[in-house]
């Protein structure tokens, strides 16, 4: 409450320079923010741009594009993406806006935590396969949002091809926010296991713990336990190969206060910390007892 009060005190002060310094403090200690800060920046943006002629750049957009997968605000992402393509198309290389791999991570958290509202007035998209990139990029997401669980990951898929087709780099996060959104739309398990085991080997892209997370929902969600115990293993199979690689046999105090802090850091960004893995385990649990 402390940081919003003072983002919002700024950005009515019109000192949003000092508004968006605060919001990065925040981002960048434990401090997380929150809906409330991310809904002030959206709207310390958009002044920018209004009353400053402010051109944000790639980091903003993408900053933003995580405040609408929090906000549930799919309609407001796709917006601000096809913002991003447009100065790409009008600028080419100079752009500060071509969309990376974190951009379409976040793009497809907005789409996993998207509702469906169904809509007389929507629209068909243009299949990508019918036209070339440029004319791809105006005809995909020039619709209203997707008024259907199935058309929702129709959407995310043509985009997905559209990423690979663009040669931006398909990573881990890229990859579980697009299993995440999948799972999220009740999805298949043959489909979410097609991403989990195929995707993954395709593009040669690192497993990590959020992963089996999302997969251990899924199993639960599923009541399949088959599915818990493959997940499981996988999960188990990795926790090994991390231990393994942090062994501190026989080295100097220093060299194992090193590779402490690192195992540690690894931890909290693959998702592999104790209290995550108390939190894993307690979902295999619940899994198996339903």
């Amino acid at each position: 409450p402390i940081f919003s009060n003072l983002i919002s005190g700024c950005i009515k002060a019109n000192k949003i320079k000092k508004a968006w310094d605060i919001f990065d403090t925040m981002r960048l200690t434990y401090h997380q923010p929150d809906e409330v800060s991310f809904t002030l920046m959206l709207h310390a943006c958009a002044k920018m741009q209004t009353h400053y002629g402010f051109q944000p750049d790639k980091i903003t957009y993408n900053t933003l594009l995580m405040a609408c997968a929090r906000k549930k605000d799919l309609g407001r992402a796709r917006q601000l993406f096809q913002e991003m393509w447009n100065d790409a198309e009008q600028k080419g290389s100079r752009s500060l806006l071509i969309p990376d791999s974190w951009s379409y991570t976040n793009l497809f958290w907005s789409y996993a935590s998207y509702h469906p509202k169904f809509s007389s007035k929507q629209k068909k998209n243009v299949s990508p396969d019918s036209a070339a990139l440029s004319v791809e990029r105006r005809s995909l997401l020039s619709s209203l949002p997707p008024s259907k669980h199935s058309t929702v990951c129709k959407e995310a898929h043509q985009l997905f091809k559209h990423m690979v087709a663009s040669n931006v780099p398909v990573t881990t996060s890229v990859l579980i926010s697009y299993l995440a959104l999948h799972i999220s739309h009740n999805q298949s398990v043959e489909k979410c296991m097609s991403i989990y085991n195929g995707l993954f080997d395709k593009y040669n892209v690192q497993k990590n713990a959020y992963l089996f997370k999302n997969m251990l929902d899924l199993s639960y969600k599923k009541k399949d336990g088959q599915l818990a115990w493959k997940v499981w293993e996988d999960y188990q199979d990795f926790l090994e190969s991390r231990e393994r690689s942090f062994l501190t046999k026989d080295e100097a105090v220093s060299v194992q206060k090193s590779k402490e802090a690192e195992k540690h850091a690894t931890a909290l960004s693959e998702g592999w910390t104790d209290e995550q893995q108390k939190s894993i385990a307690i979902l295999m649990a619940n899994t198996l007892a339903r």
